[in-house]
């Protein structure tokens, strides 16, 4: 009797030990919601301001053709819900643009063609938009606002007079509080540098606005006081931002610019 209560006690320890091994196994094989957290993080290798490429640096929709199209493509690791829109600018009053379709959906790795069609006036300049593309990842756990991205797109005149380069109608003036005025006088958008050069001086401002629209001029404060300069020089660039050349322009000057 007391070989079988051994026994029975030894078996009733052995079963504890066992029942408390396989306690530990099971909770180290579940996984705290940090780690996991952090492994959904690392299967997504590509931030999510990179996952979309788009296939333009730059949109123009030609007077002959007044459409065209542009190619997105996700290259992260997750489902991107991609919404394009237009905005137009301050200028561009004349034109209106639509983008089809609205929003779309691409699996990691696909592709999509958005299309953009001009809506034809009369007006005798180029007209400046900016393409906008947003983009989120709808299977994140945590948190985000999502990404952003915008390119120019150019709308450009059914017909123009304006035979002359672009850049041969910018004027430039410098009022008695050291402002200065470019100006464009073409019937074309004028990108320019970002850092404009006052000479003789050789003295450096940066432009508020990196283009002039046809008949528009923009203003730089205070930025030539009591320098003595006579010209400026500014860079001129394609629409996505390539420079072309460097252009000195003129400075007249010009007392009808007041202070408020």
């Amino acid at each position: 009797m007391s070989g079988q209560r051994i026994n029975f006690d030894l078996l009733s320890f052995l079963l504890k030990i066992r029942f408390f091994k396989d306690s530990l196994r099971r909770k180290s094989n579940v996984e705290s919601p940090l780690n996991r957290q952090d492994r959904i993080e690392n299967k997504n290798n590509v931030p999510l301001k990179e996952s979309l490429a788009i296939g333009a640096r730059s949109i123009v929709l030609d007077p002959s053709r007044r459409d065209t199209s542009v190619v997105l493509q996700n290259v992260g690791e997750t489902r991107l819900i991609v919404y394009p829109s237009i905005h137009r600018c301050p200028e561009s009053h004349a034109t209106s643009v639509m983008v089809n379709p609205p929003c779309c959906e691409l699996d990691a790795g696909a592709a999509t063609v958005l299309n953009y069609l001009a809506v034809c006036s009369d007006t005798d300049t180029e007209q400046l938009f900016r393409a906008r593309f947003e983009w989120i990842d709808p299977d994140r756990t945590t948190f985000d606002d999502g990404a952003e991205k915008s390119i120019p797109l150019l709308v450009r005149p059914c017909a123009s007079n304006d035979k002359k380069n672009p850049c041969q109608r910018l004027t430039a003036s410098v009022s008695r509080y050291g402002d200065v005025i470019i100006e464009n006088h073409s019937s074309e958008i004028v990108c320019l540098g970002p850092v404009v050069v006052l000479l003789p001086s050789e003295q450096k401002f940066v432009v508020p606005q990196r283009y002039v629209a046809p008949g528009s001029w923009i203003l730089a404060r205070s930025v030539c006081a009591g320098l003595p300069s006579c010209t400026i020089r500014v860079t001129v660039e394609t629409l996505s931002g390539a420079p072309i050349s460097s252009v000195d322009v003129p400075l007249r000057k010009l007392n009808c610019v007041t202070h408020s």
